[in-house]
């Protein structure tokens, strides 16, 4: 069944994501608007750095859990012990892919009614 083309994402104009220099507004609901978008920008650079470390940090644990489970002198609890860190770090990494989605969800739905009226 085709889609109409008013549902493709593609098709809606680009939101810029610059910050809006808010000291140079007067009118106090054009400066609030800008402010908030430049506060759900912040926010949404600050979960895609902090996906981006963990993934970082995710992918440093399984490559050393790879390297300690081939030593043969490693006790059983302490491959336990290297199987739940590594869990852990997968789990953290999962929710802050989570939560940078979400962010970014939060922010193109602000940015876009935001943006909008700014330029009117």
């Amino acid at each position: 069944m085709p889609m109409p083309l008013r549902f493709l994402e593609s098709s809606r104009p680009s939101v810029s994501t610059a910050p809006i220099p808010v000291d140079n507004i007067t009118d106090p609901h054009a400066r609030r608007t800008a402010e908030l978008r430049n506060a759900e920008l912040e926010k949404l650079q600050k979960a895609k750095e902090l996906e981006q470390r963990t993934r970082v940090e995710c992918q440093q644990a399984l490559d050393q859990y790879d390297v300690l489970k081939k030593i043969p002198t490693l006790t059983e609890q302490e491959r336990k012990e290297n199987e739940t860190l590594t869990k852990k770090k997968i789990a953290k990494a999962i929710i802050a892919a989570q939560k940078a989605s979400q962010a970014v969800m939060d922010a193109r739905v602000i940015m876009g009614a935001k943006g909008e009226e700014l330029t009117k």
